[in-house]
Order: C-alpha cells, then sequence, then structure tokens
C-alpha cells in the first residue's frame, strides 16, 4: 500500500496548506482596508490599509482610484513614497504612509472605489489587495421649499402642494408630514429627479389630498417637508393653513372666508 499520503488519508499538499494556515506561513496579507462610505465634500479623508508581511519583505503599497494609480510607497526608494496626479485626489503627503493615506479638500471627483495593493519582494513576490467605496456628499445650501400651499382650506377642500430640495448629490430623500405623522402614499405625487450643469440633484415630491374635519387641529392644518441627504443632512419646512369656509355671514361678509369649528 502507498505511503504517500498522511495516516488520515489526507493528501501531502492539502497537509502543506494546513499546516501553513496553523503557523502563518501563507505569505503576506491585506487583513483590512478602510474607506469611508461617505463624506461631506470640502473635508478630509483617511484611507487606510493594514497588512500582515507573515515574514516576507515589503516591495510596494499602491493605491488606486477607480484602478487609476495615485499613491505609491515604495521602502527601497529615496523618497519612499509618490504621488501621481488625478482629478479629484489630493494627497497630503506630510500625513501619509505605509499603512493610511490621507486625502484633503475632496470633491465630488473624490467618489469613486479605492484600492490598496500589498506586495512582498523576492522570492516571495506574493500580491493581495483590499478595496472600498467613498461617495462625497454636497449638502443644500439651503433647507427645501414648498409651493402651492393655500392660506385656507374648507373641509372636503383639495390640497395640492410640491416640496422641491435645493441641489445636493445624492439627490434629497423627501418625506411629507401631516400634522406631524407621515404622509399616506396615495398622497405622495413622486417626479423624475432633475440634474444642474454641475452635476447636483434636485428632487420634488408633491402632496395631494382631501381635507376632511380630523386634519384640521384646533382649526390648523401643518405641512411639514423633511429633505434627508445620505443620513448627514437633514432640513424641513413647514407650513400652517387654517380652516376656512366662505360664509355669508354679518360678522364675515358676502365672499369673505370665516374660521371654522
Amino acid at each position: 500500500m502507498s505511503r504517500r499520503g498522511t495516516k488520515l488519508g489526507i493528501p501531502q499538499f492539502l497537509l502543506v496548506l494546513l499546516l501553513g494556515a496553523a503557523t502563518g506561513c501563507l505569505g503576506l496579507r491585506v487583513s483590512r482596508v478602510v474607506v469611508p462610505p461617505r463624506e461631506v465634500e470640502g473635508g478630509a479623508v483617511q484611507l487606510e490599509c493594514e497588512y500582515d508581511l507573515e515574514g516576507d519583505e515589503l516591495y510596494s503599497i499602491k493605491w488606486y482610484k477607480d484602478d487609476r494609480e495615485f499613491f505609491r510607497f515604495v521602502p527601497a526608494d529615496s523618497p519612499p513614497m509618490q504621488v501621481f496626479q488625478l482629478p479629484g485626489v489630493t494627497v497630503d503627503i506630510s500625513r501619509s504612509s505605509d499603512r493610511r493615506v490621507v486625502l484633503h479638500r475632496i470633491t465630488l471627483r473624490s467618489s469613486g472605489k479605492y484600492k490598496c495593493e500589498v506586495s512582498a519582494e523576492a522570492p516571495a513576490f506574493d500580491t493581495d489587495s483590499g478595496a472600498g467605496r467613498l461617495l462625497v456628499v454636497h449638502a443644500p445650501r439651503s433647507g427645501p421649499s414648498i409651493s402651492g400651499v393655500q392660506h385656507r382650506y374648507a373641509i372636503g377642500g383639495t390640497v395640492r402642494v410640491n416640496c422641491t430640495a435645493a441641489p445636493s448629490v445624492p439627490a434629497a430623500h423627501l418625506t411629507w408630514l401631516i400634522n406631524g405623522l407621515e404622509a399616506e402614499a396615495s398622497f405622495l405625487i413622486p417626479y423624475t429627479t432633475t440634474t444642474t450643469t454641475e452635476g447636483l440633484h434636485i428632487a420634488t415630491l408633491g402632496l395631494h389630498f382631501t381635507t376632511a374635519p380630523s386634519h384640521f387641529r384646533y382649526g390648523v392644518l401643518r405641512l411639514r417637508c423633511v429633505a434627508m441627504v445620505a443620513a448627514s443632512y437633514r432640513r424641513h419646512k413647514t407650513v400652517y393653513a387654517r380652516h376656512g369656509l366662505p360664509q355669508p355671514s354679518s360678522s364675515c361678509g358676502l365672499g369673505r372666508w370665516c374660521e371654522g369649528e
């Protein structure tokens, strides 16, 4: 009987792999790459690359944005760090090293996929990598606006209003509240998001419903539109309307709006 396998019947090449995993001798590996999922335009971003050489010598560390190299660290070179120009990527080399790269003054063009690639020296020549995505947020310069509101509505009257968010990236998520409660889905009128020449998005959401007595609390209807952008920005706009009926009474006069119950 052949004794080329182990006593447990495990092939020798598999045993080598198992022993290598147990002793940590499988060569270098990138254990973690940290890329913030989102940051606000104009700020700074720290990219981190954690690796274990497993006894190998480091040859190089390279950072790529959308598969284009913008940073290189080669310990044998002098200086060891080298930066390559790339639109939207401005490296703060004084705060960067083999394990981190700091980008400052980020713009909308900084959004994308960032990959860290680590390579070992001869004779191993092992290479490993990891990546993550960054979304740069352009916060609206102002809160949302509401159009189409009337000062008074009769019971059974029609409310037809629109809420429009200021330009942003990504597009704002809009929510309508009626007297503090989220509006029913059947009341909402979604509109197609428009894009400015600068690449910013403008979101609009309509609200259309027929008033009922329950809509007027102490004779007042309160409508609020909330705009959120990537969980980092939240603003709202609130408008009020009163319950009014056209009653030709001596107290109101013919054709005037009178406050209802």
